[in-house]
């Protein structure tokens, strides 16, 4: 995605990454799912993010992204789409970039 002339900002924590969002301006969110003993952890930022009035795109890249019950839960909970294939993700940024 740097290629392309994107530019990324990495936060290892939900409050980095809440830090980051308070601060600074981004088109979209790409996150994981599982932080350490949270395994749903990705579902807590999206949360946070939307309780504080940030509606900017959250895609899910995370290992069982895929998966049905992730697809559905993810779009229940507001994200943009959720994958664990690195094509689908290129495909859901393009499309959440085109989309705002």
């Amino acid at each position: 995605m740097q290629a392309l002339g994107m530019t990324i900002r990495l936060a290892e924590s939900a409050e980095r990454a809440m830090e980051r969002l308070a601060h600074e301006r981004f088109d979209l969110v790409i996150s994981d799912m599982g932080r350490q003993d949270e395994p749903r952890a990705g579902y807590a930022l999206l949360e946070q993010m939307r309780n504080a009035g940030i509606r900017l795109p959250l895609i899910f890249y995370s290992a069982g992204g895929n998966l049905p019950e992730h697809r559905r839960l993810a779009r229940e909970k507001d994200a943009f789409g959720s994958t664990n294939n690195g094509t689908e993700l290129f495909r859901l940024v393009f499309s959440a970039l085109n989309a705002s």
